[in-house]
């Protein structure tokens, strides 16, 4: 990707939803760790796992949508849930948003530890334009599917059954794991591809005891390093009748139509938490809830100070985990369930960027979290880039962070406010708008290269001229950006504050 083409958040509907359901980059759409709560209080839908799971699928919707696609493109989920007496009642939520077998994502459900009172949570990946083919094997049974969109091959979970009869073979986890692959390279073949377009290969065991020697045969399969697929060994519920599931995902570069990035997960803890913290598309990495906990022991720190602390690491060990580095942090959001502690981000945040020239925007926001979790972060980063800090005289921030930055060609902010003191709102928002368009000079770029402006005030009577200002920019320097109007406190006044991510 030597460049980004078109890059925005997707916010649930209700304004006062601070936290947003997933991007849109290019043309893929990315949700992860969708919760099965309201957006805005945070509140479990009530009921059992059934009923979470339905709401975190109406948050699917929302986020297709939001990104300019619908159901139809969604090509791979995957649902969480904490119990494996829960899977049943989640397949049932799913069978009903997606009734014809012949006609579904893939998708597959693991356990994992989720927040108090959460039953099921959902990730997802969808493709504008893109249209979805179910792919099996004759006489192999395969509940989840396997689907192409586009470019794209993804598997269900898929299991060692002969391709005569569809039965167990024998042998064990030597010959389960063998004939797994064998299916999926004739799974890849009906989608008109090989095993040299897979990209991703995940496998699941009930321990770790299986990772020696399914990765020997992986790599007897895979015996180029160069080109061999990314290999995550993952411990996760398995039925008892298998000894490893596996699964692969694949971009096939001969497939006409609809394109889609080549994409791989990334973990903080790989082989420990199921749930993959990231998503690598390309060259840009989105990891959409960060929080403090473990992912080693899945214990969540005490205290604030040491949940920040706790976030922090986590970024750094998926950065790590990623082949990525600080240097290529392009924005970084901190989430908080009371915006007073908001100061306590600071000290943390210069140790990690102490050059005041180099560091990355990021911004705080009041949200509701999980039960036990304080603070929670969402962070976007562009591999092999260099990251280029923006500033204009009008506005200095009183926390040690940058007004903005650009990293590759994507440009991201912090807040920025109207630099100047006074009470007339309309004054205070033109003046906001007006020191957007001159931090967008700095990056020789104008309103035409907004891809989202997202606009935060504490009362619903600061954004009345929020449309109109932006109107003036965009008859005069053109352009069509995502406009998010969130409500929600605010430290110091409620007039607009502007956050705007552009593509220069």
């Amino acid at each position: 990707m030597a460049n980004l083409r078109r890059f925005f958040e997707a916010y649930p509907r209700d304004t006062k939803a601070t936290v947003p359901y997933g991007f849109r980059v290019n043309d893929v759409i990315y949700g992860g760790s969708i919760p099965g709560t309201r957006p805005a209080s945070g509140e479990p839908a009530p009921g059992g796992p059934k009923e979470q799971m339905a709401e975190a699928l109406k948050h699917l919707i929302t986020l297709m949508e939001k990104g300019g696609a619908s159901l139809d493109n969604v090509g791979r989920c995957v649902g969480y849930v904490t119990t494996p007496e829960h899977r049943e009642p989640v397949y049932e939520a799913w069978d009903e948003l997606f009734p014809d077998p012949a006609d579904c994502p893939a998708f597959k459900v693991l356990i994992r530890k989720l927040p108090e009172g959460h039953l099921a949570h959902l990730d997802a990946l969808g493709l504008i334009g893109g249209r979805r083919t179910r792919v099996d094997i004759p006489n192999v049974p395969a509940r989840d599917p396997s689907v192409q969109i586009g470019n794209w091959f993804f598997t269900s979970r898929c299991h060692g059954l002969n391709q005569v009869d569809g039965g167990l073979v024998d042998g064990g986890l030597e010959a389960e794991t063998n004939q797994t692959l064998t299916n999926i390279a004739t799974l890849m073949g009906f989608a008109g591809g090989s095993t040299k377009n897979i990209t991703q290969v995940t496998m699941f065991g009930r321990d770790d005891s299986y990772f020696a020697e399914s990765k020997r045969i992986f790599e007897q399969w895979f015996p180029d390093e160069p080109t061999r697929p990314q290999l995550n060994q993952l411990v996760s519920f398995v039925t008892a009748r298998f000894a490893i599931s596996i699964e692969a995902s694949a971009v096939i570069p001969q497939t006409t139509g609809n394109r889609g990035e080549l994409w791989h997960e990334q973990w903080i803890c790989p082989g420990v938490d199921p749930v993959a913290n990231a998503m690598r598309i390309d060259d840009v990495v989105i990891a959409p809830a960060l929080t403090p906990v473990d992912a080693s022991t899945g214990a969540i720190p005490a205290g604030v100070d040491a949940q920040i602390r706790g976030v922090m690491a986590n970024l750094d060990q998926l950065l790590a985990n990623s082949e990525l580095t600080r240097g290529d942090v392009a924005r970084v959001s901190f989430f908080l369930r009371d915006l007073d502690q908001r100061k306590q981000l600071n000290a943390p945040w210069e140790a990690a960027f102490p050059d005041p020239q180099g560091r990355p925007p990021h911004k705080y926001v009041k949200a509701s979290l999980p039960d036990g979790v304080d603070v929670m972060a969402q962070v976007i980063a562009f591999a092999g880039t260099t990251r280029r800090v923006l500033a204009i005289d009008a506005v200095v921030h009183h926390d040690p962070m940058s007004l903005g930055a650009v990293t590759g060609n994507l440009l991201t902010t912090s807040r920025i406010l109207s630099g100047q003191p006074g009470d007339d709102a309309a004054e205070q928002t033109a003046l906001a708008f007006a020191n957007v368009d001159a931090l967008l000079k700095q990056a020789s770029a104008s309103f035409a290269n907004v891809q989202q402006l997202t606009v935060l005030i504490d009362d619903a009577k600061y954004g009345e001229g929020v449309e109109r200002e932006l109107g003036r920019y965009l008859n005069k320097q053109g352009g069509a950006p995502v406009l998010n109007v969130l409500t929600t406190e605010l430290g110091g006044g409620g007039f607009p504050r502007l956050e705007v991510i552009a593509l220069v």
